[in-house]
């Protein structure tokens, strides 16, 4: 391969990575707490919309295994037990990729209240996977303001996906 062949080749790469990356950033930020009146700290799962964004969006890019592997460092990142995340993940992937058909081309409200919808029981089934997993009662108030927010931030993290995709993915279709 040529010099001048490589460097497209690099690009495409990269641009291919988008959803990878955009998952990997917001698990991330997710480790930042925040603190608010009522809550010691509350780290929000951002990762989540980013999943249901590019799941809807190009879920070509993100295939089982990706979501799988982004679960497992979840995992090591929260200090869940490992699996739980990875356990929660893949749920919301079969979830939101069976329903993919449904949810195109349907209005940002109707996505931001199905994505809303997706999440309360699997933000319920994490709380009670790591309560069961841990021996002990996580406080149902922290899962509560962590469900409020993470709903709260899908118009940030999903315009960012939606602009990402318009800007480079959308011709590669």
């Amino acid at each position: 391969m040529r010099r001048r062949d490589v460097i497209p080749y690099l690009t495409d790469g990269l641009i291919r990575s988008i959803p990878f990356l955009t998952c990997f950033g917001f698990l991330f930020l997710g480790l930042f707490p925040f603190r608010l009146a009522f809550f010691a700290e509350l780290f929000v799962p951002f990762i989540f919309i980013a999943l249901f964004c590019w799941l809807i969006l190009r879920p070509d890019l993100l295939p089982p295994m990706t979501v799988f592997i982004l679960g497992v460092l979840a995992d090591l990142m929260y200090v869940y037990p490992l699996g739980t995340d990875a356990f929660v993940f893949m749920l919301f992937y079969v979830l939101v990729y069976t329903q993919r058909r449904f949810l195109i081309g349907h209005s940002f409200l109707f996505l931001w209240g199905t994505f809303a919808v997706f999440m309360l029981p699997l933000s319920g089934l994490l709380w009670g996977l790591v309560s069961l997993l841990r021996w002990q009662l996580m406080p149902i108030g922290a899962a509560v303001g962590q469900y409020c927010l993470l709903i709260g931030f899908y118009p940030l993290i999903a315009g960012l996906c939606s602009k990402l995709y318009n800007m480079y993915l959308d011709d590669m279709a």
